[in-house]
């Protein structure tokens, strides 16, 4: 016999963890459909010429309200999202190579 469920959601990534957190409050009745053998979505370690790096969350300010977000979120689908923190430094791909980015010399951004 086929199950009928409330809401179906597709894709473990963090929007679909949170909506899914999200409706599970709601009702017991919420199915999650994932593609992988793993949740998360694009949230996993890749390989990539300047060595292994986890492709989620990236790019968060070390600041209060970015703490404030990571929080609410790791409240939100009750689960750990921060892994490691690390401050990397700016590359350029460059003739078929990342190179360490030296700025913007004589032309720079009105923003930098």
């Amino acid at each position: 016999m086929a199950k009928v469920y409330d809401y179906i959601v597709v894709g473990s990534g963090i929007t679909g963890l949170a909506v899914a957190s999200a409706l599970s409050k709601i009702t017991e009745n919420v199915a999650l459909i994932e593609a992988s053998d793993q949740i998360g979505g694009y949230n996993k370690k890749v390989k990539t010429p300047a060595g292994e790096i986890n492709n989620g969350l990236r790019l968060i300010p070390a600041s209060s309200s970015g703490e404030k977000a990571l929080t609410f979120l790791s409240d939100l689908i009750e689960q750990d999202v921060i892994e490691n923190s690390f401050t990397g430094f700016p590359m350029t791909y460059e003739s078929g190579q990342l190179k360490e980015f030296l700025g913007f010399g004589e032309h720079s951004p009105a923003f930098y």
